[in-house]
């Protein structure tokens, strides 16, 4: 009975991650730069209209002396969770733009982080406790999007078809 529960454990942590190569893959980096920053930061929280009509590039041009971290993802991923993934990584005199896409509200999608958090587990510890239940209610359905031939199995390129079907 155990089986089950046992196999997607393994098949959700232990593979490499999946997700690594996608939108919401692009949350660890995310939180890498975050950590790898130095000096003065102003850091942009939201939705993915962060990452798609804000430019750091320009925003650090107009405001000499800051480095400006991109820290929007996918709105489906909620506010409040990226602010609780950012909270750890604050530093005295940080400043906190946060540009919200719905509401700044409490919704969010457990299979959008499961997602966004694949290959870097590490990153849950930073989230509020009471996220844990409906994390553990998605898990099963995250770890069986896990392909059955992964990106990283020899000879497949992509989730859509082996090589020798290309």
């Amino acid at each position: 009975m155990l089986v089950i529960p046992a196999i997607l454990l393994l098949w959700g942590f232990a593979l490499p991650a999946q997700y690594g190569e996608t939108f919401l893959g692009e949350l660890s980096a995310q939180v890498d730069r975050l950590s790898e920053s130095r000096g003065q930061r102003i850091i942009l929280v939201g939705g993915s209209s962060v990452p798609f009509s804000l430019r750091c590039d320009l925003l650090e041009a107009a405001l000499p002396g800051y480095t400006v971290i991109d820290f929007g993802l996918y709105a489906d991923i909620g506010t409040a969770v990226m602010l609780e993934l950012l909270e750890p990584e604050l530093r005295s005199g940080d400043l906190v733009i946060i540009a919200p896409q719905n509401a700044l509200n409490n919704n969010w999608s457990a299979d959008s982080l499961w997602q966004g958090l694949d290959g870097r587990f590490d990153l849950l510890r930073r989230l509020s406790p009471d996220r844990l239940e409906k994390l553990l209610a998605a898990f099963p359905g995250f770890a069986g999007k896990i392909p059955l031939f992964p990106t990283w199995f020899p000879g497949f390129h992509g989730h859509l078809c082996p090589i020798f079907l290309q």
